[in-house]
């Protein structure tokens, strides 16, 4: 397995990644972005760090904001199969920094649990009024 810095040619392959996250456990978006909007979404550098991750083919996408929030996610038939750890164990020798965070959505246990095992520690709880 490794990590392969994102380019271009991914961004089909995010937008699929996309198409397979649970809706209601997910936290960056109301409703499902169009293909356009993803594209441009990838376009503008979001992420300080970008990588596609890769076993033979690419199996899903990890990410470092600026402000040193991971994000994780794999393709479902690949998850369970400590792809994830791996994944994210690689980004942090990597990218060598003092703290690392990630925000996850109350309603995700597996989530939460997944970042429990690699050692993270629970901080805050967000609310949002709208």
């Amino acid at each position: 397995m490794k990590l392969k810095e994102a380019s271009k040619s991914d961004y089909d392959f995010f937008y699929d990644l996309l198409k397979e996250r649970d809706k209601k456990i997910n936290i960056s978006h109301k409703k499902m972005p169009t293909k356009k909007e993803s594209y441009k979404f990838n376009l503008g550098k979001p992420y300080a760090y970008d990588f596609v991750i890769l076993n033979k083919e690419k199996i899903g996408r990890v990410y470092l904001t600026k402000h040193n929030e991971i994000g994780i996610f794999i393709k479902k038939e690949y998850q369970n199969k400590n792809y994830g750890k791996k994944a994210i164990l690689m980004l942090i020798d990597k990218v060598k920094l003092n703290k690392y965070y990630a925000n996850v959505s109350p309603l995700n246990i597996r989530a939460q649990n997944f970042f429990k095992k690699l050692r993270f520690k629970l901080i805050q709880y967000t609310y949002i009024l709208e």
